[in-house]
């Protein structure tokens, strides 16, 4: 299968900085997105060859290259540099990137990936809000290093004296000084990353590889330590979002297979029901570059097999009077089936936020969210639906037929003249009980 690559770039919304974007789909449509979300000192295109890989399985994928990277850089002089945004814009702007990947493929589901620095920035997204995503996957994660708030307080005293621009040798040797001793017979400085010389040599010889963050990178990257290991402020709303934490057994950012496991418990002590783990024996800390990466690559795809199979979405029960509002679907393999309207809450959005969206794209009509009704747990053949109703009622527009082919008032002893989505059909029995009492 032909994968086709496309750039583009995005306005972070943190300052207005331009984030360079690429993407990778396969010819033939597909069937889920993969956000990848790179590490520290390297850039968007290194990603290219397991970007085909997925759209040979099905999957589009789209990057980014973090600020003070690749792409999105003013000059040469902003590498390792955040920028005004900081270290909390670094985050948003994985959130405005799946936002594009959400516009891009509406209909399809999310799974977020993130690499070493990524993989932090990945936890310190989930744990702002985790709507939008099928599932999240920690890769070459660096372990809670207990020395990390005397860091940022020491990164912090020198931008006061040297200015945030200033790029201390101090920090980066006290950060990654330990991470090459059991490689120094290799003699690259970055053979810790890969077992194959060729991935290392390639690195070595990469200027948007080769580069030391400034204060301003420094205390961006300790804080994004903080945050994705902070079990405080969480708010799980989808506790069942399966997780996988993936590292090489020889990774010097593990510290520790304990240290390992202790970052996977910390996504179970704050809500997440379904955190898996595995090691990769002989492997260090690029898992997608190493010898045998293949088998890296197959367990990534059966993992997004698993993920890919759930989708999360709010519906509004209209009601006027005695009678509920039912929407005949226009498309897809439900086409010509009835629903209630609505849809997939977009990243970082609300329920009742993504409620009140969905009905003015579909309907062109503002809604009152009146009371929440129930959530449902259906299982479809290709995927199991999460859906959360709500009863509603019309407050201003004229209920315009954007998506929908046709619509319809309904009362109780007509509720069953029509045919439901079978999920839909578990809230019909409810609302039956409801517009009879009234």
């Amino acid at each position: 299968m032909t994968a086709k690559f496309r750039k583009t770039s995005i306005m972070s919304a943190a300052d207005g900085l331009q984030i360079g974007v690429m993407t990778c789909e396969p010819e033939e449509g597909a069937r889920g997105v993969v956000q990848l979300v790179h590490g520290m000192c390297e850039h968007k295109e290194r990603y290219a060859g397991f970007m085909e890989f997925l759209a040979g399985k099905g999957f589009a994928s789209v990057i980014h290259d973090h600020r003070g990277h690749g792409e999105s850089v003013g000059t040469a002089a902003d590498l390792g540099h955040f920028m005004e945004g900081g270290w909390n814009g670094l985050v948003e702007d994985v959130r405005k990137v799946t936002q594009l990947a959400q516009r891009e493929y509406p209909e399809l589901p999310v799974v977020l990936f993130g690499h070493s620095m990524g993989s932090l920035a990945v936890r310190a997204c989930v744990r702002r809000s985790d709507v939008g995503y099928a599932g999240l996957v920690v890769c070459g994660s660096p372990s809670l290093n207990s020395g990390v708030g005397a860091a940022k307080v020491l990164g912090k005293a020198f931008a006061a004296v040297a200015g945030d621009r200033h790029r201390p040798a101090l920090l980066e040797n006290l950060t990654f000084g330990s991470f090459n001793r059991r490689f120094k017979g290799e003699k690259s400085p970055h053979a810790w990353i890969c077992t194959d010389p060729e991935v290392v040599r390639r690195y070595d010889a990469d200027p948007l590889c080769n580069f030391r963050f400034t204060l301003n990178g420094f205390i961006g990257l300790f804080s994004l330590m903080q945050s994705a290991y902070d079990v405080r402020g969480w708010r799980p709303g989808n506790p069942r979002m399966p997780v996988l934490f993936m590292s090489g057994e020889e990774d010097p950012c593990m510290i520790s297979r304990r240290k390992f496991l202790e970052a996977a418990e910390t996504m179970r002590k704050v809500g997440y029901m379904d955190v898996e783990t595995v090691l990769y024996p002989g492997m260090r800390h690029e898992i997608l570059n190493e010898k045998g990466k293949e088998k890296v690559w197959n367990d990534i795809a059966g993992f997004l097999e698993t993920g890919m199979k759930h989708i999360e979405v709010v519906a509004a029960v209209i009601r006027e009077g005695k009678r509920i509002l039912a929407t005949q679907r226009g498309y897809g393999d439900f086409k010509d089936m009835w629903e209630f309207p609505g849809g997939k809450m977009e990243a970082g959005e609300e329920r009742e936020q993504a409620l009140r969206r969905e009905i003015m794209e579909e309907l062109e009509a503002e809604i009152d969210i009146e009371d929440f009704l129930c959530t449902v747990e259906y299982d479809y053949p290709a995927f199991h639906l999460t859906m959360h109703c709500y009863l509603c009622s019309v407050k201003a527009g004229n209920l315009v037929l954007k998506e929908h082919e046709s619509a319809r008032w309904l009362s109780a002893d007509e509720l069953y003249g029509v045919e439901w989505l079978p999920a839909d059909m578990e809230v019909i029995r409810k609302l039956e009980n409801i517009l009879r009492a009234l």
